[in-house]
């Protein structure tokens, strides 16, 4: 009997937590409440709570954040700007992970945009030689009359090869052989546009977030924020920078600096690319777990996107999932790549387009998976004497490079070389050991480097560098007659000759790829030397998506290959569209519901991005051809494509 009674006293008490934890999740959706903010028409002593009574200002929004409850959202009005304020707390409330604190958009038009750039007011003290100064405690991007001065890299250099301003000792100086009062002048008012310390669940959802002389969104001491369809760090010295934060989606969203800055008279020897503008996102200090998901970067004067553990373990940056991003440059002279560095491990760094970039990609840290990429165009930049237009260069920046696996890029044409393994740490040692590049295509690298593809050192000049694997991979050049070309430890050779080199080289192939159509489609023809080619990846998917078989022998590259498919296979992996072909507009179907999609040209530019939701997608205003559209799952990022047909 007392063994009964303490069973039921136990249901019953489960039950009644039950219900208390029920009632209590009900209760923070029905107290939701919904803010509008209006630049125009708010005022501050309204309620805020309907968009016939908004508030205005980010100040009033900031004030009233302590009142903040999980599942409030907080809508700000498209068309507007809030110029020289800031959305700012260091006291942020959280929301919780099924209801989190949400800032978006109503109405029609534009992204609402957040800018802390603005018109300054300077008082100039003629400095002498054409030199005038005023204070500041910026350190990042000026504006003189609209247009962005270059920085010089010393004060003695100002004026000299375009530069019009420099930056130190707690002063701006600028270059004018007149007084500069008459003249307008804008920075950053604040170090960040966005920050929010210590909130956790947050989405931010379609928000244009400009300037910053830190960076436009800083998440910092975080957990569990969205941010979706945003415009991030126009004007910004870092678009997003990421610190002591963990689990962090950022998606479908525009990370372009706006950085067309003029540095085409800086002489090479000068070897000077600091401008003010550096990294589209940057990821350090203790972050674990974020995702970079479908996002746009443009003309970043360092990288698009870093990931920095640093020399201290105990503040390494681990799994981060990089993917189905585009990488770009092609209005600067320096800049644009992706890097991962020092104690950054365990990360993915999948299905991302990099292309029209000048200086190389630096990949490193331990464990890192770098798979079934294309990266297409790396530059050597005039501003460098050295050679830096390499596709990828897996380098020890005081922290050991360990286990990390290379596997089905494409690399194609670079300026230098398609690949480097090497050490550079010659007065502190740390290993260069354990890592796999395998079944990846080097295609017209090195066309400023003697056509040398790919430079791999073991153990050279008493460096920790050993045991690590070059096997599968394929070599072609079109523009030499010695159309493989690697160099050992200063030795160069063709492919047949590297295979005997090391134990750990081999299986490596000469020959045409014979692409479709490169650059603008690398899939394989039916007799490219690179099918059935490769060994067995730890990808598990190509970039279309499709299954990699275990157990038969996979491709070298980023595709499996198929036959075309025909005009009416539109159902592959089971994505239905309809119409196909198609004129105006189509539908996907509705077992795809609340997933994300892209519609991808032949060019593997992302023409068109969203949500599934049952609407018919409008692609009226897309050219006539061939488009892949892709649909990524959301738990498990895995993708599927099908070909739409646009007349």
């Amino acid at each position: 009997m007392n063994q009964f009674y303490k069973i039921r006293q136990g249901l019953k008490k489960g039950i009644h937590y039950y219900f208390i934890g029920i009632l209590t999740l009900f209760s923070a959706v029905l107290h939701a409440t919904e803010y509008y903010v209006d630049a125009t028409l708010g005022n501050d002593s309204n309620n805020g709570t309907s968009d016939a009574t908004p508030w205005k200002t980010l100040n009033k929004v900031n004030n009233s954040s302590s009142g903040f409850m999980p599942g409030d959202v907080i809508f700000f009005k498209r068309g507007e700007i809030w110029n020289g304020e800031r959305l700012f707390s260091n006291f942020h409330p959280s929301g919780s992970s099924a209801n989190p604190i949400t800032y978006s958009a109503y109405g029609t038009g534009e992204k609402p945009i957040i800018d802390v750039i603005i018109q300054q007011n300077p008082v100039w003290t003629d400095e002498g030689n054409n030199v005038w100064s005023t204070p500041t405690d910026n350190y990042q991007r000026f504006f003189r009359n609209g247009v962005e001065m270059l920085r010089a890299k010393q004060i003695a250099d100002l004026g000299l090869y375009g530069t019009g301003y420099y930056i130190g000792g707690g002063k701006l100086s600028v270059y004018s052989t007149s007084s500069p009062a008459s003249d307008t002048f804008s920075w950053a008012k604040y170090a960040e546009a966005v920050r929010l310390r210590y909130a956790d669940y947050i989405n931010i959802v379609g928000l244009d977030i400009r300037g910053g002389s830190n960076a436009s969104l800083r998440i910092m001491d975080n957990e569990g924020w969205e941010v979706d369809d945003c415009n991030i760090g126009f004007n910004a010295a870092y678009g997003s920078s990421i610190t002591g934060s963990s689990n962090i989606v950022i998606k479908n969203s525009s990370i372009d600096s706006n950085n067309t800055v003029d540095q085409s008279q800086m002489p090479a020897s000068l070897a000077h690319t600091v401008t003010g503008c550096i990294d589209g996102i940057f990821i350090t200090n203790n972050s674990h777990y974020i995702t970079i998901d479908n996002c746009f970067f443009k003309n970043w004067s360092h990288a698009s996107f870093g990931a920095v553990g640093g020399s201290d373990p105990s503040l390494k940056v681990s799994h981060v999932v990089f993917r189905n991003n585009e990488l770009t440059s092609p209005d600067i002279l320096y800049g644009g790549r992706i890097g991962f560095s020092g104690y950054s491990e365990d990360g993915e760094y999948y299905n991302n387009y990099i292309h029209n970039i000048s200086v190389s990609n630096q990949l490193g840290g331990s464990r890192n998976h770098f798979h079934h990429n294309i990266i297409d165009g790396v530059l050597d930049s005039p501003l460098k004497i050295d050679k830096i237009g390499v596709g990828i260069q897996l380098e020890n920046y005081n922290v050991q490079i360990r286990d990390n696996i290379i596997e089905n890029n494409i690399i194609a044409n670079t300026q230098s070389k398609g690949l480097v393994l090497y050490s550079i740490n010659w007065k502190k040692p740390n290993e260069v050991s354990g890592n796999i590049i395998r079944n990846n295509i080097f295609y017209n690298c090195g066309t400023n480097d003697n056509n040398i593809a790919v430079q791999f050192h073991e153990d050279q000049m008493g460096q920790l560098i050993y045991n690590n694997t070059f096997e599968n991979n394929l070599i072609h050049n079109d523009f030499s007659v010695m159309t493989t070309m690697y160099m050992y430890n200063g030795t160069v050779s063709e492919a047949s000759t590297f295979n005997t080199l090391n134990a750990n080289i081999k299986n490596n192939i000469a020959g045409n790829p014979l692409f479709v159509n490169a650059p603008s489609d690398f899939h394989l023809n039916i007799n490219s030397p690179a099918i059935d080619a490769g060994i067995i990846p730890l990808a598990t998917l190509d970039y279309d998506g499709n299954v990699i078989q275990n157990g038969s022998t996979p491709d070298i590259g980023i595709y499996e290959y198929s036959a075309a498919l025909g005009i009416n296979e539109s159902t592959i992996n089971k994505i239905g569209i309809f119409p196909n072909p198609a004129t105006d507009s189509v539908f996907i179907s509705d077992e795809f519901l609340n997933e994300d999609y892209k519609i991808i040209s032949l060019t593997h530019k992302v023409v068109k991005s969203g949500k599934v939701d049952g609407n018919p997608i409008n692609i009226k205003n897309l050219n006539p051809g061939v488009y892949i559209v892709k649909i990524v799952e959301r738990k498990s990022g895995r993708s599927m494509t099908a070909k739409l047909i646009k007349r």
